[in-house]
């Protein structure tokens, strides 16, 4: 289904932990990634995702994430997440 999902605060953290943990071509590959910064500390990414869950079957993403850096780091302060019609 390619209608909007409201992504709450486990939601986030799950993907974001499966981001951390995924190992490239496993069951994801993120692509056309393109990053703009906004300021020194913040930036947002636009991506395509493909995920590989069947042999079969493939599904792709268009997501966005808005980024910061806090105490050097940078973490995932928002995303959205949209399924490619078919």
């Amino acid at each position: 289904n390619d209608k909007p999902h409201r992504l709450g605060r486990r939601y986030v953290e799950q993907i974001a932990g499966m981001l951390k943990e995924a190992k490239p071509g496993k069951h994801q590959t993120w692509h056309t990634n393109q990053v703009f910064p906004l300021g020194p500390d913040l930036a947002y990414i636009v991506s395509l995702r493909t995920e590989h869950n069947l042999p079969d079957h493939q599904k792709e993403s268009r997501v966005t994430l808005l980024v910061r850096r806090t105490a050097g780091a940078w973490k995932i302060i928002h995303s959205h997440f949209s399924f490619v019609p078919e």
